[in-house]
């Protein structure tokens, strides 16, 4: 994990195109880490004045947006592989117009992969309905009612992995 934030850090300083950025620290990864490891990983640059958010999935969950008007889902899906693994991939970018009151969610597997006393996984539809339904709330709201529900959900049997969100919201 050092050699992937140094390199993130680093390459990030030199304001390339976010497919190229994520090309470079592939192969910088594919040189360092050992051939049975790799990282999965979602990469974006939000420009607050176009309203655009310009991503690479790297074998990461699909973050989801939400749009507020029509609770319509998009899914960000994988741009490329995995880091760490194919030397030469190509990593694509994608963009995203965000409109007034859109909310983007990023997970981890842990969010969506706990299981309760019946060993039933929580799942990735449960969690983008409690977005759907908190989407009027502020992003510190929409990552706590799905924290929540999460740990609800979990409290019979012990966590496998821990629980990442990230949300973003489009204000005005």
């Amino acid at each position: 994990m050092c050699t992937f934030q140094a390199g993130l850090q680093a390459l990030c300083e030199m304001g390339m195109p976010p497919g190229e950025t994520i090309g470079r620290l592939n192969r910088l990864l594919c040189r360092q880490i050992p051939e049975n490891r790799f990282v999965t990983f979602f990469f974006a640059v939000l420009d607050p004045g176009r309203h655009t958010l310009t991503y690479v999935n790297a074998g990461q969950n699909p973050p989801c947006r939400v749009r507020h008007g029509s609770m319509q889902l998009d899914r960000l899906p994988a741009t490329g592989p995995p880091l760490g693994l194919i030397p030469d991939a190509v990593f694509t970018s994608g963009t995203l117009e965000l409109s007034p009151g859109d909310v983007v969610i990023c997970f981890s597997d842990g969010a969506t992969e706990g299981r309760n006393g019946s060993d039933e996984e929580f799942g990735e539809e449960r969690l983008l309905d409690i977005v759907r339904q908190a989407i009027p709330g502020t992003p510190e709201e929409i990552v706590r009612r799905a924290t929540t529900a999460v740990d609800r959900h979990c409290a019979a049997s012990p966590r496998q992995d821990d629980t990442t969100l990230v949300v973003l919201k489009r204000i005005v």
